[in-house]
């Protein structure tokens, strides 16, 4: 029986410990690949099986704990400074991305005491004054705030909570400062 053929036969390997002829296949000893019997590979097989699923676990263990750390790391990027709010244009741009607590900076263009009023952007205000509301084109978001209102024309900041309802969007003011 040629060397090898029996696991359990133990052999001296240059390192000088006593191992069997599995280990020696591992180390990449001379023995052929023949020599081994099929129980051999099958033992092989198990094995890289079992260390593949370990390196499997082991990568999605570590994918598991750093993407909740990404996602919150990417999130505090998107949230505003207090010292920066958004611009109407920019909010109506893109409002699924600012869903939550938000600043807005606006000119008060409507009032309605006791339900709210309507922003529109400072730049779009400074090119063509109240008339860009009843323009088609024009970009406005109606801001629910049942405190008093600010008066029209006035650029206000405005910190509140944006979310979608059946209805839409919606805007509830928390608080109102005039800049």
């Amino acid at each position: 029986m040629p060397v090898g053929a029996d696991p359990d036969l133990p052999i001296r390997l240059i390192t000088g410990r006593n191992t069997t002829a599995l280990d020696a296949v591992y180390c990449q000893t001379n023995f052929t690949t023949h020599s081994l019997g099929a129980d051999h590979f099958r033992k092989l097989d198990v094995f890289f099986l079992g260390m593949r699923t370990l390196y499997l676990m082991t990568v999605l263990l570590s994918v598991a704990t750093f993407l909740p750390r990404e996602a919150a790391r990417s999130q505090d990027q998107h949230r505003q400074e207090p010292e920066d709010p958004l611009e109407v244009n920019d909010l109506t741009d893109e409002p699924n991305g600012h869903l939550g607590q938000v600043q807005l900076s606006g000119v008060v263009a409507a009032v309605s005491p006791g339900q709210g009023f309507i922003l529109v952007d400072k730049r779009e205000y400074a090119s063509c004054g109240l008339t860009c509301l009843t323009e088609v084109g024009t970009k406005k978001i109606p801001i629910h705030w049942g405190g008093n209102t600010p008066k029209l024309e006035q650029t206000v900041r405005v910190v509140g909570i944006l979310s979608r309802s059946r209805q839409g969007l919606s805007f509830v003011a928390q608080s109102i400062g005039v800049q």
